[in-house]
């Protein structure tokens, strides 16, 4: 990217440094990063590599969300990688964007932008995103419990032991849902595969008596 500017940097405008935007993009995300040096050519004047600078941050992000969302489970590990290497690829292009307009600010005689304000409100953020994303976990969770039960109603068993299975998965100890699991597999005829996911409920479930009175049932 080319980090020329057609005006003159001003002494008295404040710029964040080159470093601290890298660190944040990594940190904070890539839209976080492309922000404080799209922030940096407003200051200086210039709103049309501004815009080009936050839409890059944009696109970075929109690029992970589509990587995380489309490529499938057994492609985690790619999915993260790429996630990976775009932050840092675009955290490495603004840190060689800003170097030199930064320097040339300051060996003009202007002062450099406290990063620590950013660094909050990053911090505020990543922590909202993050507890968006346990909510939106946790309500999946209950929905695909939910289901899992309409569908043991409903006799859908295959159904139903999918979804049980997922709970449990992503949280082993939802003693609850390993306890339908195990009465789907019940249902199936796989009594094998019932007492050991019966044998997995912790003792201090509520639901533990009720587990220890199947799996004698089955042990019989």
């Amino acid at each position: 990217m080319d980090a020329r500017t057609d005006s003159a940097p001003k002494p008295m405008t404040r710029l964040f440094g080159a470093p601290a935007i890298a660190a944040h993009t990594v940190l904070f995300t890539p839209l976080v990063g492309a922000g404080l040096a799209a922030l940096n050519w407003r200051r200086l004047g210039d709103p049309r590599r501004a815009n080009k600078t936050l839409l890059m941050g944009v696109g970075a992000c929109a690029l992970m969300v589509v990587l995380a969302a489309l490529l499938p489970e057994s492609w985690d590990a790619a999915a993260r990688g790429g996630c990976i290497g775009v932050t840092i690829a675009l955290a490495m292009a603004l840190h060689k964007e800003q170097q030199p307009l930064v320097a040339r600010h300051v060996e003009a005689g202007g002062a450099l932008a406290s990063w620590i304000p950013a660094t909050v409100v990053g911090t505020l953020g990543l922590a909202a995103i993050v507890a968006a994303m346990v909510l939106g976990v946790i309500a999946t969770e209950d929905t695909r419990f939910d289901r899992g039960v309409a569908a043991f109603q409903a006799d859908r068993l295959n159904q139903a032991e999918s979804l049980f299975a997922a709970v449990v998965a992503d949280d082993p100890d939802n003693d609850e849902a390993r306890f339908n699991l195990a009465l789907c597999h019940v249902r199936e005829g796989d009594l094998d595969e019932a007492i050991r996911e019966l044998r997995r409920i912790h003792d201090a479930s509520p639901i533990a008596a009720r587990a220890r009175s199947l799996l004698g049932e089955l042990e019989r």
